[in-house]
C-alpha cells in the first residue's frame, strides 16, 4: 500500500471508504493526510483484521518478512554492496536476507513507475511532497531499462514504460507474483502467530 511501517501500524486510526476501496490516513511523519487504494489482497487481509492488524515491533516484523521470503522462495542472488571494515565490498547473496519493511515502499514505487504511471499520482498516494525525496524510492535497475530498450528496438510492445531515472538499487523489487505470495505467506504467518 506504498506507506511507512509506522503508518500500517497505525491503520486502525484511518478512514475506510467501501465503494471507493480507498483508506484515508494522516501520515505521522508528515501529518499529512494521503488516501490509498486497496488491492483485492491488500483489502481481503484488512478486512480479516477488520482494519486492526496485529500490533509488532519494526525488528520483529523484519524478522518474520525474511522468514516469509524465504519460505516464498526469494533466493535469487543479487549483487549487495556495502561497507565492511571501512572497505566498500560487492558480494552475491539471496534476496530475502535483504529485505525489510520498507522495501516494500520501494517496490511500491517502483512497480506503479514501471507500469507507466505519472510519478505525481504515486506521490500522491505515498505522500512524498519533493521530487528529490521521492527519487530515492525509485528503484528502476539498469537490468530493467535494458529490456524496456531492447523491447523498443526489435519494435515489440513495450508494456513498461521507466517514467523517471535509472538508479542503483537499495532494495530489489518484488513482480506482482511474489508480492502475492508475500502477502498470502504473511497472512499465514500472522495466522500461524495469533494461534501461538
Amino acid at each position: 500500500i506504498g506507506q511507512r511501517f509506522e503508518d500500517i501500524a497505525s491503520l486502525v486510526n484511518g478512514k475506510y471508504d467501501e465503494n471507493a476501496k480507498t483508506y484515508t490516513i494522516i501520515q505521522k511523519k508528515t501529518r499529512q493526510p494521503v488516501t490509498i487504494p486497496l488491492s483485492d489482497v491488500a483489502l481481503e487481509i484488512l478486512k480479516s483484521y477488520n482494519f486492526k492488524l496485529p500490533e509488532y515491533s519494526l525488528v520483529y516484523s523484519n524478522k518474520i518478512l525474511k522468514a516469509v521470503a524465504d519460505k516464498a522462495g526469494l533466493h535469487r542472488e543479487e549483487l549487495i554492496t556495502k561497507e565492511e571494515k571501512g572497505k566498500i565490498i560487492t558480494i552475491k547473496e539471496p534476496i530475502y536476507k535483504h529485505l525489510s519493511s520498507h522495501c516494500a515502499r520501494r517496490s511500491f514505487v517502483t512497480n506503479w513507475l514501471k507500469s507507466g504511471l505519472d510519478s505525481n499520482i504515486i506521490k500522491g498516494v505515498t505522500g512524498h511532497r519533493t521530487d528529490e525525496a521521492f527519487q530515492r524510492y525509485n528503484q528502476i535497475t539498469s537490468k530493467d531499462a535494458a529490456i524496456v530498450m531492447q523491447k523498443a528496438q526489435k519494435g515489440e510492445a513495450v508494456e513498461q514504460r521507466i517514467a523517471s531515472p535509472v538508479t542503483s538499487a537499495k532494495c530489489s523489487s518484488m513482480n506482482k507474483s511474489s508480492i502475492l505470495e508475500y502477502c498470502i505467506a504473511a497472512k499465514t504467518i500472522l495466522n500461524m502467530i495469533d494461534l501461538q
